[in-house]
């Protein structure tokens, strides 16, 4: 629980820095492009990609403890294929949390 909690924590105050540093880069950068519709596609699109980061992470957390709970009450294998099939959920998410990462992180370098 204390690990959830720390857990939970350090993706708040992540997503808070995320946040709070968006308009201060954000603005510079738009300051430089002669559309504000292209500009406003981009804005747009990144604060989708945080919002799918920020879920990607909150089902992450749900999956982990799906798993360690299955991992607790397994006896003699009884649990395998629940235990499998999470596991293997969870190795999509991971997947697909770092495909968004990685698209947030290049949209931030067009917006420079």
């Amino acid at each position: 629980m204390k690990t959830t909690n720390n857990l939970i924590t350090k993706i708040a105050l992540a997503t808070l820095m995320v946040i709070s540093l968006s308009p201060i880069t954000a603005n510079s950068a738009l300051a430089g492009m002669t559309d504000g519709k292209i500009a406003d596609q981009l804005m747009d699109s990144k604060s989708r990609l945080m919002r799918k980061e920020n879920q990607l992470l909150r089902d992450q957390d749900e999956l982990k403890r799906q798993l360690d709970d299955l991992k607790r009450r397994n006896d003699g294998n009884v649990l395998a294929s629940s235990i499998d099939d999470v596991s293997r959920r969870l190795d999509k998410n991971y997947s697909d949390l770092r495909q968004t990462q990685i698209a947030i992180r290049d949209l931030s370098q067009s917006l420079l």
